[in-house]
């Protein structure tokens, strides 16, 4: 399942970036790229995949929840547990790239306490906003090197980088596809 469910993520991610790359030439007041709709296209990737998709699953860990849980097609269980976080960075904003990496940690521990049925895939997404070439970037990047340093964590996906109108000098968006063992 590994290929097809990173597969089925991507073509999710993909959506959003190329929602991101209109949205940035249209709203320019909208700040950053939201969860919610990375959320929506990766749902419709799997549900036109014929999985059927639980939002905010709760009962993960103490009752926290995961963006996405997908359920198999035979419909008896949980396959895989998906979470989503978004990052951004630029010159001249408050970039908090320690506190951004200690969110991303929190999932991932969350994501290792999830069911661990032998079929269970669980996988941390990271979608990436900032302007190119600058002092931010760089650090968005060591953080994101920090993540794929964890243990159990395994970067399957580094998308290219793809150019969006200046958004609040927010000008390249990327995405990230990690494995999480739980």
């Amino acid at each position: 399942m590994t290929n097809t469910f990173v597969q089925l993520i991507s073509t999710g991610l993909e959506g959003a970036v190329g929602d991101y790359q209109v949205i940035s030439r249209l709203a320019h007041r909208d700040v950053k790229p939201k969860e919610d709709q990375i959320k929506c296209h990766i749902f419709k990737s799997f549900t036109d995949a014929g999985y059927r998709v639980h939002v905010e699953a709760a009962g993960v860990d103490k009752g926290s929840r995961t963006d996405i849980s997908v359920i198999s097609k035979s419909e008896d269980s949980y396959v895989s547990h998906i979470e989503i976080k978004t990052a951004w960075a630029a010159t001249g904003w408050n970039n908090k790239p320690r506190e951004q990496f200690s969110s991303w940690r929190k999932d991932v521990e969350k994501l290792r306490k999830t069911d661990s049925a032998s079929n269970m895939e669980n996988y941390f997404v990271l979608l990436v906003a900032c302007e190119e070439n600058s002092i931010a970037q760089d650090a968005l990047c060591d953080v994101r090197k920090q993540l794929s340093a964890l243990d159990g964590v395994e970067e399957l996906v580094v998308s290219p980088v793809s150019k969006m109108a200046d958004w609040n000098r927010l000008d390249a968006i990327q995405y990230f596809i990690f494995q999480i063992a739980a």
